[in-house]
C-alpha cells in the first residue's frame, strides 16, 4: 500500500466517501492528519511524458476545486496509471485558502436617478494578509464573454467599435488599493524601484491611494508578487470593464445614469434626468458606496484607476482574449496607458462602464490610483455555496 501525503491541500476537512467498486487503487484517506494522508494501492507506473501533459492541462483548464478535484485527480491517475510521487507533486502545489462569502443588495436606477430596482447578490473571495492588521479582499470573478466597448449612440470614438471578449476567471481587489494597503506593501524590499511611503494627497488610511504612478502601480504589484507567491498585475482594459459590468449593459453598472448617493464624482453636472448632487471635491473611503452584481466597489468615480494595456486611440484590431494590449504602432502612445473609472474629480460621463482617458505612465496625480487582480494559477476554487 502506498502512503500519499498531500500538504497543499491540510485545511480541506470535508468528509468525502471514496467506493472502492469505484477505484479499487483507494484504500481510504484520512481526514485527522496533516498533512492528509490518502492510502493507495500500488499501480504500475506510466510513461512521466503522459502523466505531466495531462495533468497539466488538466490544471490550466480547470484551475484547482478542492477536495473533490483531488477526488479526481486521484481517479483520473488510476485510470491512466500515474505515479504517485508525480501525483504528489501536482497536488502539493495547489495553494488551499480560506474563502469568504458577503451577501449584499445592488440597486438599479431609471434616467431619473429613481430606485426601480434592489437584488440581492453573493461574491467569493480570499483575504491576503499585507500585515498583522492590514489585509487585501480578492474577489473570485469565474470569467465570461462580455461585449467591451460603447455602443453608436453613447460615448466616444475612442470607446468602440464595441467587440465581443472572452474573459477567463481571475479574482480583482474589492476596492482600489488603500493607502494603509499602499503603506504596506510599499514597506516590502524593492523589486526594480523606490516607492514613497505616503504619496496621497487627501489622507486616510481606507482612502484610495492616489498620486502614484503607472510604474509605482506595476512595483506594488511585483513586491506583493514576491511575498505571496500569487502573480499580481493590474489589470487588463477588457478585465476592467467586465468587472465593472458584472453583466449589465447600461452605461453604469447601477442602471441608466449615476447620482451622489451612489457614487463620488462631480455631482454639480447631470448624466440623464436626475437631480444634481454633492461636488465632495475629494476622495472619499472605499466602502461608502454599494457594489456591483460581483462584489466590486468604488469602480464608477472616487479614483481612476491604472490598467497594464499601452493606450490605444480606439478598439479596431483589438485582441478579444481579455489580455492586456501591449502592441502599439504609435509610439507616442508606448508610454502611456490607459485609466478607467473617472474619478471625484470628473464628471458623470467620464465614470461610465465604458469610459476611458490617457495618461503617460510616468504622471502623478490626486486623482489617479489602481486596483490589482490575482491570476487564478493553482489557487484552489472552493464549490459555489
Amino acid at each position: 500500500m502506498a502512503v500519499l501525503s498531500v500538504t497543499g491541500c491540510q485545511k480541506s476537512k470535508a468528509a468525502v466517501t471514496l467506493y472502492h467498486n469505484v477505484n479499487p487503487n483507494i484504500q481510504s484517506i484520512d481526514f485527522s492528519t496533516k498533512p492528509l494522508n490518502i492510502y493507495m494501492a500500488q499501480t504500475p507506473q506510466p510513461s512521466a511524458k503522459l502523466q505531466g501533459n495531462f495533468l497539466d492541462k488538466l490544471l490550466i483548464f480547470g484551475g484547482s476545486v478542492g477536495l473533490i478535484g483531488i477526488v479526481v485527480l486521484l481517479l483520473i491517475r488510476s485510470r491512466l496509471k500515474l505515479s504517485t510521487s508525480k501525483l504528489s507533486e501536482t497536488i502539493s502545489s495547489l495553494q488551499v485558502l480560506e474563502f469568504n462569502r458577503d451577501k449584499f443588495p445592488t440597486p438599479t436606477l431609471d434616467n431619473k436617478g429613481n430606485i426601480i430596482d434592489s437584488r440581492e447578490y453573493s461574491a467569493q473571495y480570499f483575504i491576503e494578509k499585507l500585515s498583522n492588521n492590514i489585509h487585501l479582499d480578492m474577489t473570485y470573478l469565474s470569467g465570461g464573454i462580455f461585449t467591451m466597448g460603447s455602443p453608436a449612440e453613447e460615448g466616444k470614438d475612442q470607446e468602440k467599435p464595441q467587440h465581443e471578449v472572452i474573459i477567463q476567471p481571475f479574482f480583482m481587489a474589492k476596492y482600489p488599493i488603500t493607502q494603509a494597503q499602499w503603506k504596506a506593501v510599499a514597506m516590502l524590499p524593492k523589486v526594480k524601484r523606490s516607492l514613497n511611503l505616503e504619496p496621497s494627497k487627501f489622507k486616510g488610511d481606507n482612502r484610495p491611494v492616489e498620486n502614484v504612478s503607472w510604474y509605482d502601480a506595476v512595483e506594488f504589484c511585483q513586491r506583493l508578487s514576491v511575498v505571496s507567491k500569487r502573480e499580481y498585475r493590474l489589470p487588463s482594459e477588457a478585465e476592467w470593464e467586465y468587472a465593472t459590468r458584472a453583466t449589465t449593459n447600461t452605461p453604469f453598472y447601477l442602471g441608466e445614469t449615476l447620482t451622489t448617493d451612489f457614487a463620488n464624482y462631480k455631482g454639480i453636472f447631470s448624466y440623464a434626468g436626475e437631480p444634481k448632487g454633492e461636488d465632495r471635491h475629494q476622495t472619499t473611503v472605499v466602502n461608502q458606496f454599494p457594489p456591483n452584481a460581483f462584489g466590486l466597489y468604488d469602480l464608477h468615480g472616487n479614483i481612476g484607476e491604472w490598467c497594464a494595456d499601452t493606450w490605444h486611440d480606439n478598439y479596431q484590431d483589438a485582441p478579444t482574449d481579455g489580455k492586456a494590449w501591449i502592441k502599439n504602432k504609435d509610439q507616442n502612445y508606448r508610454v502611456s496607458s490607459p485609466v478607467r473609472g473617472g474619478a471625484w474629480i470628473g464628471l458623470p460621463d467620464d465614470c461610465r462602464s465604458a469610459a476611458r482617458r490617457l495618461e503617460k505612465r510616468d504622471q502623478c496625480n490626486p486623482y489617479t490610483g489602481f486596483r490589482v487582480v490575482c491570476e487564478v494559477g493553482n489557487i484552489v476554487i472552493p464549490e459555489r455555496a
